[in-house]
């Protein structure tokens, strides 16, 4: 009987001992390829894992890198902030039904400014919850009651600070992230939330709060002021937004024009 032929090919160095192996990410390849199905989400994490590695390694990934994770941020808020568009007009309208239900609106809102503290769409969102919901001293336009502030005079930073934050933020961003035309949806398409509409009727809203502080207050000193700062916040609207006939500003609470004339007549009645 003939003998068996090796089944290993013979070497003739001192290497014929030692088994050739495959590389070790041509193996994790092969497991991944056997056992990817079963194990999906560790599969996915490791992916992420050795990509991330890979790229840091790099100047040029760790741009990617950064590209990338503000491309998923961006996709995440405009997802989130397309529900909210949605969920924030039937929780306001709720409010006239004597429910209110904020709950998905308030976690819309979390999520954004989780993902990104210094959000437009998160900032101004947050404000008009505050405002809106406290119906004692603000209707369902967000407009400050005058009668209820005089009443009970208290103050405001509480449902501006936001607005405040929102006005900062937005003088800061690159033309291309704050100017634009007047619609609504200039705002809706950026993830960052900037647009003059938006930002002209923070101002707007912020010039009724000062109108109507200056209206409720008897320290002559203290009316000046507010009136002043209501004049500003006014014209920055009006200089900002133009409606459908184009007419600078906003006709909710007391119209944009209106309040520029009757803070005007004020002040020149007050100057000694």
């Amino acid at each position: 009987m003939k003998p068996k032929p090796d089944a290993s090919p013979v070497q003739d160095t001192a290497d014929a001992d030692i088994k050739p192996t495959a590389p070790t990410l041509i193996a994790n390849l092969a497991w991944l390829l056997q056992h990817g199905r079963k194990r999906w989400r560790l599969v996915a994490l490791a992916s992420l894992i050795v990509i991330g590695g890979w790229l840091l390694t790099t100047a040029s990934g760790l741009i990617r890198l950064q590209s990338v994770t503000k491309a998923l941020i961006d996709f995440r808020i405009q997802r989130t902030v397309n529900n909210l568009r949605l969920s924030y007009p039937k929780a306001r309208d709720s409010l006239g039904k004597g429910s209110g239900h904020f709950g998905e609106v308030d976690s819309d809102i979390e999520a954004i400014l989780k993902l990104d503290p210094r959000n437009g769409h998160g900032l101004y969102y947050a404000g008009e919850v505050k405002r809106i919901t406290t119906q004692s001293l603000f209707t369902r336009q967000s407009c400050l009651i005058g009668s209820a502030l005089a009443a009970k005079p208290q103050p405001l930073d509480t449902y501006e600070s936001d607005f405040a934050r929102y006005i900062d933020i937005e003088k800061a961003q690159p033309d291309a992230m704050r100017k634009g035309d007047y619609s609504a949806e200039t705002c809706y398409s950026r993830p960052e939330g900037f647009c003059p509409q938006r930002t002209a009727w923070v101002h707007h809203l912020l010039a009724n709060d000062r109108y109507e502080e200056a209206m409720a207050s008897t320290d002559l000193r203290v009316k000046v002021d507010k009136l002043r700062r209501a004049l500003e916040q006014a014209e920055a609207a009006a200089e900002l937004y133009k409606d459908e006939r184009d007419h600078p500003g906003f006709g909710q609470c007391r119209p944009t024009t209106v309040l520029i004339e009757d803070a005007k007549r004020e002040l020149a009645a007050l100057k000694p």
